[in-house]
Formats: structure tokens, C-alpha cells, sequence
């Protein structure tokens, strides 16, 4: 009685039902699709950035090595007078902070990239990758900051890219 004085039809309650089940499928379903689509998107910049981070380095490095082997025999020499020394010193350096400005390029695509709070293996990936780049980062910074430190930096081993696992959005 009080149903039909409202206006509603005896099945009207079974149609919301459906209708409440059909828009919760569709908001679970659209969930789904973002989280994958976003864990593809990451795990495709993550990969990128590994290559791309090994590549800058070893381009770097033969870029910075260049540049002292250029530089080495007045740099050490006696009958160039200091100013010069120090200016083709500050060459190398420039040349390795070049470098690293280039790395934290890659840094804030990395950094930027989007990870879901409950994406966890994705996170830990994505650190992993922030943790190569940074170790780059830190040998052409060092070299940067002291041309003199070449030999020190460039004979440490090289940081090892990290093996990355398909993170699902799960």
C-alpha cells in the first residue's frame, strides 16, 4: 500500500538492484583498466630508463675521458701556467656535470612516473631504477666537483642495473 501511494512499481526495487550491481561491475572494471594501464606505462618508462641511463653513462664517460685526454698533457705540465691548468680542470669537470644533468633528466622521467598505492612491486622497481641513476648521478657529480678524483671514480665498479620484474597492477 505504501509502495504503490509512492509511486513505485512492485518490480522497481529488483531494476535498482540490477541497475546498482551493473554500475559497481563497470566502476570495478574501469579500476582495473586504469591500474593496468598504469602499471604498462611505468613498467615501459622503467625500461627505457634503464637502457638509456647504461647508455648515458658510457657515452659520459667516454665524453669526459675525452675531454682529459685532450686536456692531460697541460694539465699536468709545468711550462702552462696555473690559470690554464686550472680552467682546462674546470673542462673536465664541466664536462662530467654535463653528464649528470643529463642522468637527472632521466631521474624525473622516472621519478614522475606513476605508480598506485597498491602497486607495491611496481614501487620497489621503480626505486630500484631511481637507486641506478642515482649512483650515475653521484660518480659524474663527484668528478665534477674535483677533476683530480677521475681515476678514484672511474676505477670504482660500475653500478649494476637491476633486473625488473613485470609488476602486475595487482
Amino acid at each position: 500500500m505504501s509502495q504503490e501511494y509512492l509511486g513505485e512499481e512492485p518490480g522497481g526495487r529488483r531494476l535498482m538492484v540490477i541497475a546498482g550491481v551493473l554500475a559497481l561491475v563497470v566502476a570495478v572494471g574501469g579500476i582495473g583498466w586504469w591500474s593496468q594501464s598504469t602499471a604498462d606505462s611505468t613498467n615501459a618508462t622503467l625500461d627505457i630508463a634503464v637502457v638509456d641511463v647504461q647508455d648515458q653513462a658510457a657515452t659520459g664517460e667516454a665524453q669526459v675521458m675525452g675531454t682529459l685526454n685532450y686536456a692531460s698533457p697541460m694539465i699536468w705540465s709545468t711550462t702552462v701556467s696555473p690559470d690554464v691548468r686550472a680552467g682546462l680542470r674546470r673542462l673536465v669537470q664541466a664536462s662530467a656535470a654535463d653528464v649528470a644533468e643529463r642522468l637527472n633528466a632521466i631521474r624525473d622521467s622516472v621519478a614522475d612516473a606513476p605508480v598506485l598505492p597498491w602497486q607495491a612491486d611496481l614501487a620497489r622497481s621503480r626505486d630500484r631504477v631511481l637507486g641506478l641513476v642515482d649512483a650515475y648521478v653521484t660518480r659524474f657529480h663527484r668528478i665534477s666537483l674535483d677533476a683530480g678524483r677521475i681515476g678514484e671514480v672511474m676505477g670504482e665498479p660500475k653500478p649494476v642495473a637491476p633486473a625488473l620484474p613485470r609488476a602486475s597492477s595487482a
